[in-house]
This record gives C-alpha cells, sequence and structure tokens, in this order.
C-alpha cells in the first residue's frame, strides 16, 4: 500500500510539469495567430486605402476623359452644322451615336460599385478599352478630311 501511495505520488509529480507545460504553448499559439491576423488585417487595410485611391484617381481621369470627348463632339457637331447635307446627315447620325456612347460611358462609371480588387482591376481594363476606342473613333472623325 505504501508502495502504491509512493508510485502514485511519484507519477502524479512527474505529470504535473507535463500538464501545466501545454497550457503554455496553446497562449503562444494564440499569440502568434492573433499577430499573424493582425498583420494580414494590416496588409488587407492598406491594399483597400490602395485600391479605393487607385479607384478615385481613375474616376477622375475619366471625367476629364469624356469633358474632352463632349468638347470635341460639340466642335465636330459645329463643323458638319455647315457641310452640304448629305454629309451631314450621314456623319450626325454616327456623331450621335458616339454621344450616346460617351453618355453611357459616364453613366457605366458612375454605377460602378467596388466589388473588390479583381473585379475592380477587370473593369477598368475593359473600361479604359472601350474609353480609348471610343476617343479614337473622335480623332478619327476629327481628323477626317470631310472637316476640311
Amino acid at each position: 500500500m505504501k508502495n502504491s501511495i509512493g508510485i502514485c505520488s511519484a507519477v502524479l509529480l512527474m505529470a504535473l510539469p507535463f500538464f501545466t507545460g501545454c497550457t503554455r504553448p496553446e497562449i503562444e499559439f494564440h499569440d502568434e495567430t492573433n499577430e499573424i491576423i493582425n498583420r494580414h488585417q494590416t496588409f488587407s487595410d492598406r491594399e483597400n486605402i490602395q485600391y479605393l485611391a487607385d479607384m478615385e484617381e481613375f474616376r477622375e481621369n475619366v471625367i476629364i476623359d469624356i469633358e474632352a470627348n463632349n468638347k470635341c463632339i460639340s466642335e465636330l457637331k459645329k463643323g458638319f452644322s455647315e457641310k452640304e447635307k448629305s454629309v451631314r446627315l450621314e456623319k450626325m447620325e454616327l456623331l450621335d451615336q458616339l454621344e450616346r456612347q460617351n453618355n453611357n460611358m459616364r453613366f457605366r462609371m458612375n454605377d460602378y460599385t467596388g466589388d473588390g480588387i479583381a473585379s475592380w482591376n477587370s473593369f477598368k481594363a475593359e473600361f479604359s478599352s472601350d474609353m480609348k476606342t471610343l476617343s479614337n473613333s473622335l480623332n478619327i472623325l476629327k481628323s477626317s478630311n470631310l472637316l476640311k
């Protein structure tokens, strides 16, 4: 009986540091996890700030481009009003189509709601391509020999 009490006491004394030591790494793991989450959150916050700043800068540039297109359209309309009727009707129809497209571009930009960085990058690339095509069409129309 004395031996069994002695053995139990020895086992408990040996197991006590093991059990108390197991809780310590768990706390350290929890602290490390929180640190990783905080670093990720900080990175995510920086990424979101950059994304929102990029979106705002792009919107401002689009507004400038749309206003430049509107000015070009006004100049073209003024130039077409002096041309003979058959040329004027043909070119005015094309110009009206480009004006509608320019207005649609404004609405597309104004209606865009941020859906994340990947979605923004896709929208931005597609929108930039469409805007470039529109601007090129206006420039070709403006530089055509029909205006001279």
